[in-house]
């Protein structure tokens, strides 16, 4: 499955979400946790290269990346005309695809029980989950006819 570069860190914290807000069976949950890590991979790759293009177009000073307000996580300084250059690579590197090994996942895997029954919260209720949540989720989410039976397996 194909997304986008810049979609991976809204997949990976909608993810996250998801799995801290419904408790889900073991066997969703598994499925689940085996996506995440696939994400989480790819979302390394993808901060690498950010941090890479940073260190190709900032300024550095003994190796370091030089900063506006000389903390460790603020924003970067940029000679003149850099900026717009790692603007450029940058937005090249957001609208790469990202090949992710996994198939898409069926809402009635977040939703339903094995049993057929909807999950529910500690006060007997059915678990909701915010629309952001899902929104992060949607590039990995099962359109109409798209998954097979496996749903969130990684492809062999």
């Amino acid at each position: 499955m194909k997304i986008l570069a810049g979609n991976i860190k809204q997949l990976a914290d909608s993810l996250g979400a998801i799995v801290s807000a419904i408790p889900l069976e073991i066997s969703a949950a598994y499925k689940l946790m085996k996506v995440a890590k696939k994400v989480g991979l790819a979302q390394k790759a993808f901060e690498a290269r950010r941090i890479q293009l940073l260190n190709e177009f900032g300024q550095t000073e003994d190796g370091k990346l030089v900063t506006e307000d000389g903390t460790p996580n603020g924003p970067v300084k940029f000679d003149e005309g850099e900026q717009e250059k790692f603007g450029k690579a940058f937005s090249i590197l957001v609208n790469e695809d990202v090949e992710l090994d996994i198939n898409p996942i069926s809402l009635d895997l977040l939703t339903l029980r094995a049993s057929g029954n909807a999950y529910k919260g500690k006060d007997g209720e059915p678990v909701t989950v915010l629309p952001s949540i899902l929104l992060g989720l949607d590039p990995i989410i099962e359109k109409d006819g798209e998954a097979d039976d496996k749903r969130t397996e990684p492809n062999a």
